[in-house]
Formats: C-alpha cells, sequence, structure tokens
C-alpha cells in the first residue's frame, strides 16, 4: 500500500497518549500497512491501534469498491462509445445506465431545438435584408 487515510478522529487519542506510546501506535499501524499482520503491542496501544485497523480496512474495502464500479462504468462507456455504428442516432441500450428511449427522445429535443435556432436565425437575416433593401432604396 502506498498511502492511508489518517482520520482526525484519531488526534484526539493519540494526543492523550505520550509521545513514545503515540510512535509505538503509528509504527505498529505502518508494520500493519506493510505486512498485513496485527503487531503485538501493549494493551492501551492496542485500543487504539484496533480501531485504527478497522477503520483503514474499511476504508480499503469502499476504495476498492468503488475503482471496481468506476472500472465497470468505463468499461461500458467504452464499449457504448466503440460499438454502435458511425452513423447511428442512438446510444446502444444499458441497463444500468440511459435507456435507448431516453436518448433518443433526447437526441429529438435536440434536433428541434437547433431547428428552430436555425428558422430564428433565417427570420433574423431576411430581416436585416429587407431593412438595409428598404434603406437603399429611400435614397436618391
Amino acid at each position: 500500500m502506498e498511502w492511508f487515510k489518517f482520520r482526525m478522529s484519531w488526534k484526539k487519542p493519540l494526543m492523550r497518549m505520550t509521545k513514545e506510546e503515540a510512535g509505538e501506535v503509528i509504527q505498529a499501524l505502518i508494520t500493519y500497512l506493510c505486512t498485513g499482520e496485527e503487531p503485538t503491542v501493549e494493551s492501551r496501544v492496542e485500543i487504539l491501534l484496533c480501531q485504527m485497523i478497522d477503520t483503514m480496512d474499511s476504508d480499503l474495502r469502499e476504495y476498492q469498491e468503488n475503482a471496481e464500479k468506476k472500472k465497470l462504468h468505463a468499461r461500458h462507456a467504452a464499449e457504448a462509445r466503440w460499438s454502435r455504428p458511425q452513423d447511428a442516432g442512438c446510444m446502444p441500450e444499458c441497463p444500468e445506465h440511459i435507456s435507448e428511449n431516453t436518448a433518443c427522445k433526447n437526441q429529438k429535443k435536440k434536433k428541434k431545438q437547433t431547428e428552430k435556432e436555425m428558422k430564428n436565425m433565417i427570420t433574423a437575416l431576411s430581416r436585416l435584408r429587407r431593412s438595409q433593401s428598404s434603406r437603399w432604396r429611400r435614397s436618391p
């Protein structure tokens, strides 16, 4: 393991210990992280060490689960991107993500919005042309 999350909730119990005891906790924690075996320590230090080890194991499991989920989602996204034909307008159906019908509806909305914007631009351009042509007619 290259790193671990140090919780600030551990600060208070560590500050109540002597420097030697706190150092022993940190050394035992590092030993556990490197070897995976719980070191033998005196009873006062063992209480905090057991709590820290349980929390770190829980954090590690959570990290690994999240990493696996992200990996799976990335794989789905890559498959969706590269498996569809180039001229296809819709994303393939994926039960964990967005359905094909929703993708189609979203694309239709975007297409309608684009068409509406184009009509507005054409209307504005034709008005501009009319106003410019009427200006030129009035001048002698």
